[in-house]
């Protein structure tokens, strides 16, 4: 019965967005000229690739090279993600994730989950190439999410390009953490957790 209501849930998602097409476009950053592409899902619109805004300080490119800059964008910590979008786009709260996350067919009753949670939403987000060990997604959604990895604050060391995808939101939790996502080669679900503020992930803007 599971298995059914997965199916169907997937049916209908991808029925929805075969239809809503012509939604995808493109937004021109003013500051460096960069554009983006974006997505309308739901009532959302989303920059539909990681933001690659370089704000000076608080952003760094994976091991520091171009070519990885190019593909997923600059990695942020908290407080610089925050500033990081364009005027008119801002980083997402925790509530405008699971308002995505329910869209793509997560059940109300996960909402306030931490950790693995929205079974078979993670390829609806993936991007159809660039996951390592056979890890892409189908990209329904238009998301197009990338594995850009994380830098960790405490070694500098950066890690999990081609696997993971990391993306803050802009909800804190305490003094010294703040909610993120995440959506790794080898699980079907989306990850909802919170770790310290320090730390290098991607961004999404989403629109005001």
């Amino acid at each position: 019965m599971k298995k059914l209501l997965t199916f169907l849930i997937t049916f209908q998602i991808i029925f929805i967005f075969s239809a809503n097409k012509l939604k995808s476009q493109t937004f021109t950053d003013t500051r460096d000229g960069m554009e983006y592409k974006t997505i309308t899902i739901g009532s959302q619109v989303w920059m539909a690739e990681n933001l690659a805004f370089h704000t000076g300080i608080g952003c760094w490119a994976y091991n520091n090279k171009s070519d990885y800059y190019k593909k997923y964008g600059y990695l942020y910590n908290w407080t610089t993600a925050k500033k990081a979008c364009p005027d008119g786009w801002h980083l997402p709260t925790d509530q405008e994730w699971v308002e995505l996350e329910i869209f793509l067919g997560m059940e109300e009753t996960e909402k306030f989950l931490i950790g693995q949670r929205a079974e078979g939403i993670d390829s609806l987000l993936k991007s159809t190439e660039g996951w390592d060990f056979g890890g892409n997604g189908i990209n329904q959604s238009g998301f197009n999410a990338q594995p850009g990895g994380y830098r960790d604050y405490y070694d500098w060391n950066y890690s999990d390009a081609g696997k993971v995808g990391y993306w803050w939101t802009s909800s804190k939790y305490g003094y010294e953490d703040a909610w993120f996502r995440s959506l790794t080669y080898n699980s079907d679900k989306i990850f909802r957790g919170k770790t310290y503020k320090e730390y290098g992930h991607s961004v999404r803007c989403v629109k005001d």
